[in-house]
């Protein structure tokens, strides 16, 4: 069994050491103070004191990823359609935008690009409220996503 644990973060192409942990009953560990949106490379290699040297094991690696923060919306009414605006939002690799007239909220639009901070829904009945509310993703290398808080619900009609 080993005699402890050492975690190192990839930081460019460099393992950085950032906690070793010299009980082998500690199971966890946090990491804190993260920048949202960001993906983190983690490896955790096990040690053994023996004698006056430590033998250590290649270790093995983990991704983990910090959700990106919530987007800020602002909504526009048009003739006939709404146009949402938000703050971009760092780390994120696209949005999604919600809509809802009842309780039942569904996905409107997809945007894969996370320069994309804008969408224009059309088609919309003139007077009628819309609830619409957007949340942003993060992909990790395996190309699952990882999502923000939904942005607060904002309602408007359309014109």
């Amino acid at each position: 069994s080993a005699d402890g644990y050492i975690v190192y973060r990839l930081s460019g192409k460099n393992w950085i050491k950032i906690k070793q942990i010299s009980k082998n009953t500690t199971v966890s560990f946090i990491s804190s103070k993260l920048r949202a949106g960001t993906e983190w490379k983690y490896k955790v290699v096990a040690y053994k004191k023996h004698g006056n040297s430590v033998v250590k094991n290649v270790g093995s690696q983990i991704s983990s990823v910090t959700l990106p923060t919530a987007p800020v919306v602002v909504i526009r009414a048009g003739k006939g359609s709404v146009t949402l605006g938000w703050n971009g939002v760092t780390g994120a690799d696209g949005y999604e935008v919600y809509m809802r007239t009842t309780k039942k909220s569904t996905k409107i639009a997809t945007l894969k690009k996370a320069s994309k901070v804008k969408y224009t829904k059309k088609g919309l009945a003139k007077n009628k409220t819309y609830y619409v509310n957007v949340r942003a993703f993060k992909k990790d290398a395996k190309g699952r996503k990882y999502y923000s808080s939904y942005s607060t619900v904002k309602a408007v009609k359309a014109k």
